[in-house]
C-alpha cells in the first residue's frame, strides 16, 4: 500500500468519524458542557478506524466494535432516552451507508465501472471516490446538524456563498475525476490529481469550520448584547424604584405637616381655613400612589413608573392585575418583560397624532389555571417595521432592537409562549408563562 494510500484512507477515517460525532454532538443535549468527552470518543473511534482499517480482521468485526463505541459515547455523553439515544446512532450509520452506497454508484457510472471494481481495486478511481463519498458524508451530516433551525434565523448572505461553494466544490471534483480519465497521464499526474481532490475536500471542511466559528461569533454578540441590555434596563428600573421611594418619603413628610397643620387649625376652630387647606392638597396630583398593587413591591414600582409616565404624555391606562403568591419567575425577569413592553407600548403612542385616535395602554396580569398571562394592547399609528415575519423596532439609540429580543428569549427561558397581533390601530401582545416548578431553568 502506498503513500497515497495510507494517507487518503486516514483522512478518510479521520473526516467520516469527526462528521459523525459532530451530528451525534448537535442533536442531543451533553450531560456536561466540557469537550474533552466529544474529543476522546473522536479519538478512540479514530484510532479504531485506522487499526481496523490497516488491519488483516474481518471487517464485520470492525464495524461491531466501531457501532459498539459510538453507542457507549452517546450513553455516556448524550442526556435522553435510551431508545432516543438508540436511534441516533441507528441514524448515523445509515447515513454512512447511504451516502458511501450513493457515492460509489455516482463515481461508478461517471467512470463506467462496477462498484464491485471501486471497493476491490486500489486506483486513482477508487481514491477519489473516497473522497467524493467524505465530502458527501460531511454535507450531510452537516445539514441534518442543522435541521432544527429556521432558515429565516440564519444570515442569508453566508448560508448561500456556504451553499455555492459546496456546489463549486463537487463541480471541481467531477472536472479532477473527468481529467484523471485519461489514458495519457503518467503515474505522477495521477497522484496530483489524487491530492488536488483531497485538497478540494479540506477547503470544503476548512469552510464548514469557518462558518461554525462565524455562527458562534454572532451568538456571543448577540449574547454579549441582551446582557448589556438586561444591565442597562435593571439599572433604570432601580433608578425608577429609587425615585418612588424618594417621591413616597418626601410625600410622607409634607403629609405629616398637612396633618400638623390641619390640627393646629381645627384646634382654634378654624373651620374654614382648614377646608381650604384640604381642598389645596387634593387639587395637587398625588402621584405617589402605585397604580399596580399586586404585593410584590418591585413589579408594582416598575410598572407605576411606566404607567405615570404614560399618564403625563396624555395616555389612557386601564389596569387588571393579579399576582400569585407562590411564584416560581423571578421578579427581575418579570419586570424585564413588563418593562420592555411598556417601553415599547408608550413610544407607539408616542408617535401618534390627534388624527390617529385616542391613545391607550391596558395592562393585564392574571392567573389562569397554571400560567401566568400578561397581556398589553396599545394604540399606534398604524405604522409597523416587520422584516422575515419579526417585529423590528422603530426606535433608535444604543440598544434599540434587543428589547423584544430579550423578551423572546426570557420568555423562551421559562418555556413560555408569545403572540404578537395588530390590526385596526391596535397592538397586542399575550404571554404565557408555566407556573410549574419544573418549568424553572
Amino acid at each position: 500500500m502506498g503513500l497515497d494510500w495510507i494517507a487518503i484512507e486516514s483522512l478518510a477515517v479521520f473526516v467520516e468519524v469527526f462528521a459523525m460525532i459532530y451530528f451525534l454532538k448537535k442533536r442531543y443535549t451533553a450531560k456536561g458542557t466540557s469537550a474533552w468527552p466529544h474529543i476522546v470518543a473522536w479519538a478512540v473511534v479514530v484510532a479504531w478506524g485506522l487499526t481496523a482499517t490497516f488491519s488483516e480482521w474481518a471487517n464485520p468485526y470492525n464495524e461491531i466494535v466501531s457501532i459498539a463505541l459510538i453507542f457507549g459515547y452517546l450513553l455516556i455523553v448524550a442526556k435522553c432516552g435510551f431508545f432516543q439515544k438508540l436511534f441516533g446512532l441507528v441514524l448515523a450509520f445509515a447515513i454512512i451507508s447511504a451516502t458511501s452506497l450513493a457515492g460509489l454508484g455516482l463515481t461508478g457510472l461517471l467512470t463506467n465501472t462496477t462498484i464491485q471494481h471501486k471497493i476491490v481495486t486500489q486506483d486513482t478511481s477508487r481514491l477519489l471516490a473516497i473522497i467524493f463519498i467524505k465530502m458527501l458524508q460531511v454535507i450531510v451530516f452537516y445539514v441534518l446538524a442543522k435541521k432544527h433551525l429556521s432558515f429565516r434565523s440564519l444570515k442569508k448572505r453566508p448560508v448561500w456563498v456556504l451553499c455555492i461553494i459546496a456546489v463549486l466544490d463537487f463541480f471541481c471534483i467531477f472536472l479532477v475525476w473527468i481529467h484523471a480519465q485519461s489514458p495519457n497521464l503518467n503515474t505522477q499526474q495521477h497522484h496530483t490529481m489524487t491530492w488536488i481532490a483531497v485538497g478540494i475536500m479540506i477547503q470544503l471542511i476548512a469552510i464548514f469550520v469557518m462558518y461554525e466559528l462565524f455562527v458562534g461569533e454572532e451568538r456571543q454578540n448577540v449574547e454579549l448584547s441582551t446582557e448589556l441590555q438586561r444591565v442597562d434596563l435593571e439599572s433604570k428600573f432601580y433608578q425608577e424604584i429609587d425615585a418612588m421611594y424618594k417621591d413616597m418619603r418626601t410625600w410622607r413628610h409634607d403629609y405629616m405637616n398637612n396633618l400638623i397643620g390641619l390640627r393646629a387649625q381645627v384646634e382654634n376652630v378654624e373651620t374654614a381655613k382648614a377646608l381650604e387647606y384640604i381642598d389645596n392638597i387634593l387639587t395637587e396630583p398625588i402621584k405617589n400612589l402605585s397604580t399596580l398593587q399586586t404585593g410584590n413591591l418591585v413589579l408594582d414600582a416598575v410598572v407605576s413608573s411606566k404607567l405615570w409616565l404614560a399618564k403625563s404624555r396624555n395616555i389612557g391606562v386601564e389596569v387588571q392585575a393579579v399576582y400569585p403568591e407562590q411564584i416560581n419567575i423571578k421578579d427581575h425577569d418579570l419586570c424585564a418583560i413588563a418593562g420592555n413592553l411598556l417601553d415599547n407600548a408608550i413610544e407607539a403612542c408616542g408617535r401618534m397624532t390627534e388624527s390617529d385616535g385616542k391613545k391607550f395602554i391596558e395592562f393585564i396580569l392574571l392567573l389562569k389555571g397554571k400560567n401566568l398571562t400578561l397581556s398589553i394592547r396599545n394604540s399606534f399609528n398604524g405604522e409597523i417595521n416587520e422584516k422575515n415575519g419579526k417585529y423590528v423596532s422603530l426606535k433608535q439609540g444604543r440598544f434599540h432592537g434587543i428589547g423584544l429580543a430579550h423578551v423572546e428569549s426570557t420568555v423562551a427561558k421559562y418555556h413560555g409562549h408569545i403572540e404578537k397581533e395588530h390590526q385596526n390601530g391596535i397592538f397586542e401582545i399575550r404571554i404565557m408563562l408555566p407556573l410549574s416548578s419544573s418549568s424553572l431553568i
